[in-house]
């Protein structure tokens, strides 16, 4: 008896529990208000091409990027100086490929487009960079982010030593270069004069045979001195290398750029870092809109989205053989 009543309790539990979950039924919001604008800036003491990207906000679905073409985009120096950028593709603005930021000097950005409104960065001082000490791979296992299975492969680490530098904030990007060679390459070759295909030559079938590939980071990799407590990188990973992937079995260069943050900007990718890792629950802390350093000058209640790095970068390679 008493059995037969804990299993009648237990099934009108469960047929509670089940009751109270409803379908919710919501309808996708494309747009809440006017788009934003977002601003996309980097300048480093690099002499190359720096570029500024503008460009609106947009809903959700939305693939198509609205860019803001026609915009007047200036770099400002403390000391008076102005660079004028050019539009060399829609929505992006760029410097000729001769300019380069000073070390110490402060820079800010200035930016007016097309239906008058103003917006202006707050100034920014270049940092000088430390040099990356040592670039280096290590054998190791790690946990795979997609099954139970541990995968094997090269881990990259870097070390650098920030002590007598005035900057402690840093953002680190990679670029991998690796030998790639085709299973089976094609030992003939069609010739139109003839009308027939001819055997390659030895060297001209290596050619077909071997191309170079390559990769770059695209996760936002932090460091900062703050976080570490110490004022020298150490074993800091950069970058890991599948040993199942093509990347190791032959020739494989990497490169590391270290870039000196001010902490108004390391703060800025803080924020951006953690909105992109968020797990998307319904407990996850809401963040909100991540703005940078850029005002309107038209509108101060005008919410405007990105930042104006200026960033002094140090770089770093290495060459691994299989």
């Amino acid at each position: 008896m008493r059995l037969e009543i804990k299993n009648k309790i237990h099934l009108l539990i469960l047929v509670i529990a089940f009751s109270c979950i409803e379908p919710y039924e919501y309808e996708l919001i494309h747009e809440v208000g006017p788009p934003l604008i977002v601003v996309d800036g980097l300048l480093t003491n690099e002499e190359k091409t720096h570029s500024v990207r503008l460009s609106y906000t947009s809903g959700l679905g939305i693939t198509n990027l609205t860019t803001i073409n026609e915009a007047t985009v200036i770099i400002e120096t403390s000391d008076g100086d102005a660079v004028t950028l050019t539009e060399r593709h829609p929505g992006n603005y760029v410097t000729s490929s001769t300019y380069r930021g000073i070390v110490g000097q402060s820079y800010r950005l200035r930016i007016k487009i097309k239906n008058g409104h103003e917006y202006l960065s707050s100034e920014e001082v270049l940092n000088e960079a430390p040099p990356i000490d040592t670039l280096y791979g290590r054998y190791v296992q790690l946990p795979s982010e997609k099954s139970a299975e541990l995968l094997n492969g090269v881990q990259l680490f870097i070390e650098s030593d920030w002590s007598d530098y005035e900057v402690s904030t840093f953002r680190y990007v990679w670029e991998e270069t690796y030998e790639w060679r085709v299973p089976y390459p094609s030992e003939y070759v069609y010739v139109p004069k003839i009308g027939a295909a001819i055997q390659r030559k030895m060297t001209d079938l290596q050619s077909v045979e071997v191309c170079f590939r390559g990769d770059t980071s695209t996760a936002l990799l932090l460091g900062s001195a703050f976080s570490l407590n110490n004022s020298k990188l150490t074993e800091f990973p950069i970058h890991f290398i599948n040993e199942n992937d093509q990347n190791l079995s032959f020739k494989t260069a990497v490169k590391v750029k270290q870039y000196a943050l001010s902490n108004a900007t390391y703060q800025y990718y803080k924020r951006l870092k953690e909105n992109n890792e968020s797990g998307g629950s319904l407990f996850d802390k809401q963040k909100g809109n991540i703005s940078g350093n850029i005002k309107s000058l038209t509108d101060p209640k005008e919410l405007v989205m990105g930042n104006f790095d200026v960033s002094g970068v140090s770089s770093k390679v290495s060459f691994f053989v299989d």
